[in-house]
């Protein structure tokens, strides 16, 4: 099976991130549980897995709705 890597400029192309929205969703993404969606085999390359990154969006949305629901009973 291949997988599906985006460099940080087809990344931000295809899901329409500026720069700092970019850097704000990398390190949520690197403090979770899916940070191996995020390689960097040098300090000026990133690769982005999107498999691993598709499951993170999801967990993310159906996490988001859980903690909403958490709010408002207190």
């Amino acid at each position: 099976m291949v997988r599906a890597w985006l460099s940080k400029a087809e990344f931000k192309e295809k899901y329409g991130y500026k720069e700092t929205k970019y850097q704000a969703f990398v390190k949520e993404i690197l403090e979770s549980e899916y940070r191996d969606a995020i390689i960097r085999p040098s300090n000026k390359e990133v690769w982005i897995d999107e498999e691993i990154l598709q499951d993170f969006l999801m967990w993310k949305s159906q996490n988001r709705f859980r903690v909403l629901a958490r709010l408002e009973m207190n």
